[in-house]
């Protein structure tokens, strides 16, 4: 198709499975935006779209789920950072989009399916600039599937005590997901994908959620492989036991006046009940959101029971040089001198920071000292923990990567929270801050490595200067992306276990 742009009554139209949907062609990639993939009453499992007859549009992003007031994302503030954009929200948030070179259903290319960033709480597929991701599909040769779905209050909420009928009620944020992959495996043929071939991408929460999916029997045979980008936080904070959940439902329950109620409120004033019981919650160590473990989610593969699923699945995992940049809100001048940034490493490490220094100097030499400030504390050491694992009971190969570039942002800013977006999906061009020198070579590097693993499971392309080797425990390689970038062997182990023994880790709440 040659037309820069058609959107008209017979094409592009596709047959699914409830029937026949139309999107639009443009900048040579076909969009299908806003797609119903399930339906829901309020505490209740997704359940299937009745069939239509004549055509629907898919022209645009559907609602989103809603956000807990006073718990939604940092990003307002970040502006240049992230480029964030609101949109519309609501309960009924089971919406997926996709974007295809084809519709023709023959041609079976890799699958990827994005699954988006804040925790469990918040967040949404269209809430970055960046994620906008048709130069990914186009020049990556791939179909790709974004999901939305319930979170927090309305996705996570465990009433298993008030009823049968919410037996997994602290779980139906992944239900959705696992419908939405359900939807994918019996309709994304028609849109030129291959339903044996698919990869879970996804970014902060929404790589837990890939590793929560893995502990789903029930998704098992949906996906193929997982790509987890800053998402591994396995701690006693984040694991979510039946105890922990069903006290945040009962004081939710209680401060609202009955579970009747619950049923009828406005979203707000279940938020608000929420917001009400909070600081009581956090004293005991509750009030955070994710799935509850129990029959049909496992739990963390780090704390309990393994499956085959986690075993089998081949990954990527990694992280960036200086996430909790995002969130901390202190900005240092990147071309202070020396001795400015000695003070500044000096204030967070004290007693450790001529040890800190040398570890840093010897993982990254030549390094801006600022990214020794800024040094992620949220999930590298995390990471390692997990890979460890993965390299103790897989048999699939794990890769991991560190993207450790530092942009033209503040006489120096090192990659943050977020920061590989607009470079994994291509989108430079809606990105200001990303357009600097040697940040389209490490575009080029990440996301086409994230495409060959998509279509092979190895991700290896012609991209990298060198072979990017999977991590095992012994000789821990990570790939590296920097404006020279290399895959190393352990080259930052030592620095994280010293950092674990002797120097605070800072677990920041996301939403400061």
């Amino acid at each position: 198709m040659n037309a820069d742009f058609f959107c008209n009554a017979d094409s592009p139209v596709v047959q699914t499975d409830k029937g026949l949907i139309r999107g639009y062609f443009a900048k040579d990639v076909y969009r299908f935006k806003g797609i119903k993939y399930a339906d829901a009453a309020r505490y209740r499992s997704p359940r299937e779209v009745e069939p239509w007859d004549g055509i629907r549009d898919a022209l645009a992003y559907g609602k989103v789920a809603p956000t807990i007031e006073g718990r939604g994302t940092a990003y307002e503030k970040l502006g240049i950072m992230v480029e964030y954009r609101w949109m519309p929200e609501d309960e009924d948030c089971q919406y997926l989009n996709v974007w295809t070179k084809t519709i023709d259903c023959r041609a079976k290319k890799p699958v990827m399916i994005w699954l988006h960033g804040g925790g469990f709480f918040c967040g949404n597929t269209a809430e970055f600039e960046s994620y906008e991701p048709e130069n990914l599909c186009k020049d990556g040769d791939v179909v790709i599937v974004s999901i939305n779905h319930r979170l927090n209050i309305l996705g996570f909420l465990d009433l298993s005590e008030y009823g049968e009928e919410f037996s997994n009620s602290g779980n139906l944020g992944m239900e959705d997901i696992v419908a939405g992959l359900k939807w994918v495996k019996n309709n994304i043929a028609a849109f030129g994908g291959d339903p044996d071939n698919v990869t879970l991408f996804g970014h902060s929460g929404g790589g837990m959620k890939i590793t929560a999916l893995m502990q789903i029997p029930e998704a098992a045979p949906l996906f193929h492989k997982g790509i987890i980008q800053s998402g591994v936080n396995s701690n006693d904070r984040f694991r979510i036991t039946p105890d922990k959940s069903r006290a945040v439902a009962r004081a939710v329950v209680d401060e609202l006046g009955g579970i009747d109620r619950l049923m009828t409120a406005r979203f707000r004033d279940i938020s608000d009940a929420f917001l009400n019981v909070e600081p009581e919650l956090c004293k005991k160590g509750l009030g955070e959101w994710g799935p509850v473990e129990n029959g049909w989610y496992v739990g963390d593969p780090m704390h309990g029971q393994i499956t085959d699923k986690f075993k089998t699945t081949p990954l990527i995992v990694g992280s960036l040089i200086a996430e909790t940049l995002m969130w901390e809100g202190v900005y240092y001048d990147g071309g202070a001198s020396e001795e400015e940034k000695l003070g500044y490493v000096r204030e967070r490490y004290g007693p450790h920071t001529d040890a800190m220094i040398d570890l840093f100097k010897k993982a990254y030499p030549g390094k801006n000292m600022i990214d020794l400030r800024y040094l992620d504390t949220e999930f590298r050491h995390n990471i390692l923990n997990y890979l460890d694992k993965r390299s103790a009971v897989g048999s699939a190969p794990t890769y991991s990567y560190m993207l450790a570039f530092d942009f033209n942002l503040n006489g120096c800013t090192p990659a943050f929270h977020s920061a590989e977006h607009a470079l994994v999906f291509r989108s430079m061009d809606r990105m200001d801050f990303v357009q600097v020198d040697g940040a389209e070579k490490i575009s080029d590097e990440m996301s086409m490595s994230w495409v060959s693993f998509a279509r092979t499971g190895d991700p290896n392309n012609c991209a990298l200067p060198e072979k990017w080797l999977p991590y095992k425990t012994g000789d821990e390689h990570t790939f590296v992306f920097d404006r020279v970038s290399e895959c190393r062997g352990r080259y930052d182990t030592d620095m994280y276990r010293y950092m674990q023994c002797n120097c605070p880790i800072h677990v920041l709440p996301f939403d400061k």
